[in-house]
């Protein structure tokens, strides 16, 4: 799945060049090719052995990969202090998640369909019910919002996807991602 998550993010940089898309400097996230590269040193630092593929497949020089287990390290280190604390012990009660799928409204109906009979929701939040303490019901929502986003709103402790999410994920692997004779290819 990670190897996935950075082709994403390189495959939708790729496509910011070609489309000349303007690529907003100011925006709360790094840059795609940042957050690929950030994502395969982390890798790289958790596994050297198993993650060298991925981090030659990403022209990340030898010298920076020397020192992914560092950034690795500090990022494990830093993650596990903070959640310790909200991890749950099998003596806690679960907390409640509400789950809702909106309406596709016509376009995009097949993949609310989808969702709702893969019980997407619903796993993400027997996940994080299993693992961690939630001091509140935290809702995750699937619906059209008019473009392609995930989102956190405090204000209504809701997590939120938007299915133009699938449809631009499809899109951006059959637009700038590998052909099907090279995807046959590559797995040779």
């Amino acid at each position: 799945m990670l190897n996935e998550t950075v082709s994403a993010w390189f495959l939708d940089a790729k496509r910011n060049i070609v489309e000349k898309s303007r690529v907003p400097f100011y925006d709360a996230h790094s840059l795609d090719k940042q957050r690929a590269y950030d994502i395969v040193c982390l890798m790289v630092g958790f596994d050297p052995d198993k993650y060298a593929a991925a981090a030659t497949k990403a022209q990340m020089p030898p010298e920076r990969q020397g020192t992914c287990a560092g950034d690795y390290s500090n990022a494990s280190w830093s993650w596990t202090t903070v959640l310790r604390m909200h991890l749950r012990p099998a003596s806690h009660p679960k907390q409640k998640f509400n789950v809702k799928y909106g309406s596709g409204q016509g376009r995009y109906d097949s993949i609310a369909k989808a969702f709702q009979t893969v019980r997407l929701l619903e796993t993400v939040a027997d996940l994080a019910d299993d693992r961690y303490i939630w001091r509140r019901p935290i809702t995750f929502e699937m619906r059209t919002c008019g473009s392609p986003n995930a989102d956190w709103d405090l204000r209504t402790q809701t997590v939120l996807g938007c299915y133009e999410m699938a449809v631009d994920f499809a899109n951006l692997y059959r637009d700038y991602g590998l052909t099907p004779t090279a995807a046959s290819a590559a797995k040779n």
